[in-house]
């Protein structure tokens, strides 16, 4: 739950760092409001948000610049 946490990019970054290729995040809303994990998420400039719904975002990582 990103709301409980203090470096959201920090953290997102890292979940970046150990993803395997090919995999997804589902972070879990918790009890903020879905605008706020959505921002969360952009801000933190290295996730894109592949599909929404009432359940869950589905997250896949930003490719690499080079």
């Amino acid at each position: 739950m990103l709301r409980r946490v203090g470096n959201r990019g920090a953290l997102l970054a890292e979940l970046r760092r150990i993803t395997k290729p090919g995999s997804a995040l589902t972070p879990n809303d918790g009890h903020q409001p879905r605008e706020k994990t959505r921002r969360a998420i952009h801000d933190a400039g290295i996730w894109r948000v592949e599909e929404e719904n009432r359940e869950y975002l589905r997250c896949r990582p930003l490719q690499a610049a080079g």
